[in-house]
């Protein structure tokens, strides 16, 4: 798994590349929170390029979906191959996350 970032006009782009394994959990949760942690309040995880991703990771992702929640902000999942977006929808996921297919229409969202 490779994590880098980018900021977007309203909000902060993660991508990923490559499985999210359970030897990454940690990792990707250490990254999401240090963004947290600099009052990166929006945050759009780009997907495209992950081909799997573990229930560890996901766990990761809705804690601090509930985190930045709680202090005003958002994550949504960006453009998740259909592979990802096949496992957030049999785990009922796509109804918890809001998922985008561009960075325009996560823009308009954070607006």
């Amino acid at each position: 798994m490779e994590l880098s970032s980018k900021d977007r006009e309203g909000f902060h782009v993660v991508e990923v590349h490559g499985n999210i394994l359970v030897g990454d959990v940690d990792s990707f949760e250490m990254y999401l929170k240090s963004l947290k942690s600099r009052n990166v309040l929006k945050i759009a995880v780009e997907m495209s390029q992950v081909d799997s991703i573990v229930s560890g990771a996901i766990g990761a992702l809705m804690g601090l979906a509930d985190e930045l929640e709680a202090m005003g902000g958002r994550l949504v999942l960006l453009t998740p191959n259909v592979k990802v977006l096949n496992v957030f929808r049999r785990m009922g996921l796509d109804q918890v996350f809001r998922i985008y297919d561009s960075e325009e229409e996560t823009r308009r969202s954070f607006s």
